[in-house]
């Protein structure tokens, strides 16, 4: 995924990625640089919520992004492509409030479809990803309430709710995933775009 425009400063919109944005300001990181890593095994399958071996699941995450993203330098959860959030006082509800002008790599727009896709796609007993959906077992729904807010409500409390719904759970494009039947999904090798 990319950003379409910056965010000015004032926008009162929380930056992404404070650190690689000193990066570019120091002209220490230039945009479309490369990033090479040698896997010690091959790689059975690079398509989202199939992917099961460590490798695979390390290029997801060099591709795919999340709602937000654990800062190990914080220690905090930062927003990705949320731009904020709300937890009810219960623990029973997580509002996010989505980034505007991030776009795929196929050029289609991100919105809130997108995470209710991927959320259902999870969530559909025919998609062959039971280790992936597991961490979902707490979550009894995922609604768009407009094109840039979406609202997860959990069955009860649970500790690792946040980290679950916001920083491991992966966006798909629902524009180039909706083109395909869970069947053609769970049989690809490689269908793969961030």
């Amino acid at each position: 995924l990319s950003r379409a425009t910056t965010q000015p400063a004032d926008s009162g919109v929380a930056e992404a990625f404070p650190s690689l944005t000193k990066l570019v300001s120091e002209g220490k990181y230039n945009q479309g640089d490369w990033f090479i890593q040698n896997l010690k095994a091959p790689v059975a399958k690079i398509t989202p919520l199939i992917s099961t071996d460590e490798y695979s699941q390390i290029i997801d995450a060099r591709v795919l992004e999340t709602l937000a993203y654990h800062d190990f330098d914080t220690q905090e959860y930062r927003p990705m492509l949320a731009t904020s959030w709300q937890v009810s006082p219960d623990g029973l509800t997580f509002t996010f409030q989505l980034r505007h002008g991030v776009v795929f790599s196929d050029g289609s727009p991100f919105t809130a479809d997108d995470v209710v896709l991927s959320y259902e796609l999870t969530m559909n007993p025919a998609t062959d990803c039971p280790a992936y959906r597991q961490q979902f077992d707490h979550v009894s729904s995922c609604t768009k309430t407009n094109d840039y807010e979406v609202v997860f409500k959990m069955k009860e409390p649970f500790y690792q709710t946040f980290e679950n719904v916001g920083a491991s759970f992966f966006i798909l494009s629902k524009a180039f995933y909706s083109k395909y039947t869970i069947d053609q999904i769970n049989n690809s090798v490689g269908l793969l775009i961030g």
